[in-house]
């Protein structure tokens, strides 16, 4: 098999090494990957209904999972920042309540965030950002 390179210029070892750290700290790539680069694969969590005071204005998250099956979210906000779209619960694959989602997890929640005081789906959402790096 023959590779095509994407980009038709030289680079130098500095500008590679940047390229590849600079890829430890993407976000978007695991949840895009997981959702075969389309987010109307993931599942919407709505954050609408919640009792949450600390993010007034928090969109809700998208979920999928990765190939061990361990959850990825994004914010909304993020999504429709990045793709300019106006992400709906409608076309997504289904909606799901910040509740249920926190009952379904709750185990995992307990083991992967550090604070109860804090939104336990941004807390997964940063653990997975962490986890790149």
């Amino acid at each position: 098999m023959r590779l095509i390179p994407f980009f038709d210029f030289e680079c130098t070892v500095m500008e590679v090494k940047e390229v590849k750290e600079s890829q430890n700290h993407n976000e978007l790539y695991p949840f895009l990957k997981a959702v075969r680069g389309n987010w109307h694969n993931a599942m919407y969590l709505s954050c609408r209904n919640s009792t949450c005071t600390q993010h007034p204005h928090c969109g809700g998250f998208l979920l999928t999972a990765d190939a061990d099956g361990h959850p990825i979210l994004m914010p909304v906000d993020v999504i429709r920042s990045l793709s300019g779209e106006d992400i709906e619960p409608e076309g997504c694959l289904g909606t799901m309540e910040k509740r249920t989602f926190e009952t379904l997890y709750s185990l995992y929640i307990e083991w992967h965030t550090v604070s109860q005081a804090d939104c336990p789906l941004q807390q997964l959402h940063q653990a997975g950002i962490k986890k790149q790096t």
